[in-house]
């Protein structure tokens, strides 16, 4: 099981891919939903069905990343939160 650190990492690798896609505002990290560990959270402004999407713009269901020699996977989340302004 990934710990913080690990999932944190493999955000760090990953996010420019993941804010460089449509609707994408933000990156973060969520609790999975049995909280067993932490998943990459892709805040977007506003969810499109997969359909609608061209496949290089899909949020990958899980982000992987080469650590101590082990291939490690995380889960993703996506989450609308609408504009974000500064």
């Amino acid at each position: 099981m990934p710990t913080t650190n690990d999932v944190k990492r493999i955000l760090d690798e990953h996010a420019d891919e993941l804010t460089s896609l449509p609707n994408v505002v933000a990156v973060g990290l969520v609790p999975t939903d049995d909280e067993s560990t932490d998943a990459v959270a892709v805040y977007v402004s506003s969810k499109v069905p997969e359909p609608q999407l061209k496949q290089s713009e899909i949020v990958p269901r899980r982000l992987t990343s080469i650590i101590g020699g082990v291939k490690v996977g995380v889960p993703t989340r996506v989450v609308e939160v609408g504009e974000i302004t500064h």
